[in-house]
């Protein structure tokens, strides 16, 4: 079962943030050629990425759901950087994962600007009457 229908049927919103899980070590040794093991390690990237990216998608923007996306895209790029040359196509991918990977930690630092550093800002800063 999907973990975000079991949180479903709990009451939750939604699923928590999907942390990364290696690829399965079995798996990767059993990998015949670079192809294979790139495969398989875009399965687990996509896994992680593909789960917060759904949350985010339904409206759970929280901060640890976009820094598991990010994780997941990282990971995605690191493999398409080692491997990419077995399958061109896909790495032609990777400058539009980066850019979206660049865009979520612009909103990150967005979000910790307004909820922790403007707050404080507000707090300290004294009233300047002209």
């Amino acid at each position: 079962m999907e973990r975000g229908t079991c949180w479903l049927s709990r009451g939750a919103d939604g699923s928590p943030p999907r942390k990364a899980k290696t690829a399965r070590p079995r798996r990767v040794r059993a990998a015949r050629d670079e192809l294979e093991l790139l495969r398989v390690l875009l399965g687990a990237g996509l896994q992680q990425a593909l789960a917060n990216a759904r949350e985010i998608a339904a409206g759970q923007e929280t901060p640890g759901h976009v820094h598991q996306l990010r994780v997941g895209l990282r990971r995605l790029r690191t493999a398409l950087r080692a491997f990419g040359e077995s399958a061109p196509a896909l790495a032609a991918c990777e400058p539009a994962i980066a850019k979206v990977f660049r865009a979520l930690g612009t909103w990150q630092r967005l979000r910790y600007l307004a909820e922790f550093v403007a707050p404080r800002y507000k707090r300290r800063a004294p009233c300047i009457v002209f």
